[in-house]
């Protein structure tokens, strides 16, 4: 019992200990900066993965910058953003194919290092043996490789290609039997995935990452620039944008609760709007219209220039019932069809653009010119800062 006590008790600092490093740069009422640095080493003895104070500096240039991050043993953690926000480069740090500018990295407690037992990293180039076949590429170095092969075969959808040579494969199977070589080794606790699958059809793409999560009890930390691999395959999401964190959260509150229009927009396309503020009861001006928002959100004058957050999807020609102020009135710039759904995109007021979008099942064909009032549901909408972007 007091073996467990103690589990348990560890547990619950490490979970404590992860909340204080999710809030990157905040200042923690009470705490000294010798106590959270105290903190911070513990936390990297606890955890699976473990960052503080991140940097990596480029020819004088930042390509990550202060970045706070802990990956308990077991959790899947996805690195989301746009190309080019520093995924790759910080993947490779938690390798160990290169070492930070400032802060330090901890894999199980100590600095990581390529190669070492119990990790492996799957990365951008997915190399593979060009003059061998299938079969000695995902046996090799083994002596028992062919059980071992049939079943990697089978996992990942490669059984007809064991006698074709790599150098005869596709990007998608070589893609394929890279990572079943990664993962063949029995004793991977810790998996890197960067970008799994990029440029490989979505089957496989899919089977990859079925591979990679089937396994109970590893820590995977992969990136992605497709919000629905995040949503299905992470247990916490880390928006990263331009080599900083927006956000750390589980990808079902990034969805619904960005923490930065930069966030909203690595789930899914969001279009935004400036307004202004209205009143104090919620409403925002843009062009022409108002529209509503709830909450309330404080601090929110009239007057107050805004950035208004709203999903294409969460837009649909207004009813006849539809309030006053929660109508947005455009015209329509360009229309197209989505498999059963419409696309429009538009302008807002009177001039026909396409800075902005909508996507749903029309009841009718809308067409160039028209001018309409959208919908917007007031749970919808969020709010952020123009200069920041931060959310209100």
């Amino acid at each position: 019992m007091a073996l467990l006590g103690a589990v348990g008790s560890e547990q619950a600092q490490l979970h404590q200990l992860r909340g204080r490093s999710e809030h990157l740069g905040a200042n923690a009422l009470g705490n000294s900066v010798e106590s959270r640095q105290r903190g911070k080493r513990r936390l990297a003895a606890m955890a699976a993965i473990a960052l503080s104070g991140v940097g990596l500096a480029r020819r004088g240039t930042w390509i990550l910058r202060d970045i706070d991050l802990v990956v308990e043993d077991a959790e899947r953690v996805c690195l989301l953003g746009p190309s080019g926000a520093g995924k790759s480069a910080l993947l490779r740090l938690v390798a160990g194919l290169g070492r930070p500018t400032t802060g330090s990295i901890t894999v199980g407690g100590r600095p990581p290092e390529p190669g070492r037992g119990g990790t492996t990293f799957l990365g951008e180039d997915h190399p593979v043996y060009s003059h061998r076949d299938v079969r000695a590429n995902l046996g090799f170095p083994r002596r028992d490789h062919d059980v071992d092969v049939r079943e990697l075969a089978s996992r990942f959808a490669l059984g007809d290609l064991l006698s074709r040579p790599a150098g005869r494969l596709s990007a998608g199977e070589r893609t394929a039997v890279a990572a079943a070589r990664a993962l063949a080794r029995p004793d991977v606790g810790t998996v890197l995935l960067d970008a799994p699958g990029r440029g490989v059809d979505p089957a496989r793409r899919r089977r990859i990452m079925e591979a990679v999560m089937a396994v109970r009890g590893r820590t995977v930390l992969f990136s992605t620039r497709l919000p629905e691999e995040a949503l299905r395959w992470a247990d916490r999401v880390v928006v990263l944008v331009g080599g900083a964190v927006h956000q750390v959260a589980p990808p079902r509150e990034v969805l619904v609760r960005p923490a930065s229009i930069e966030a909203a927009a690595a789930m899914g396309e969001v279009n935004r709007l400036p307004g202004t503020g209205h009143d104090r009861a919620g409403r925002v001006r843009v062009g022409s219209s108002l529209v509503s928002v709830r909450p309330v959100l404080e601090g929110v004058e009239p007057g107050r220039r805004v950035i208004v957050g709203v999903r294409p999807a969460d837009l649909a020609p207004a009813s006849p019932e539809a309030p006053f102020q929660e109508r947005l009135r455009v015209t329509i710039g360009r229309v197209a069809s989505v498999g059963a759904r419409q696309r429009v995109e538009f302008g807002v007021g009177t001039e026909p653009a396409a800075a902005f979008a909508a996507e749903f099942e029309p009841a009718r064909r809308l067409t160039v010119g028209d001018r309409i009032d959208w919908h917007v549901p007031p749970e919808a909408v969020r709010l952020y800062d123009p200069v920041t972007g931060r959310a209100l």
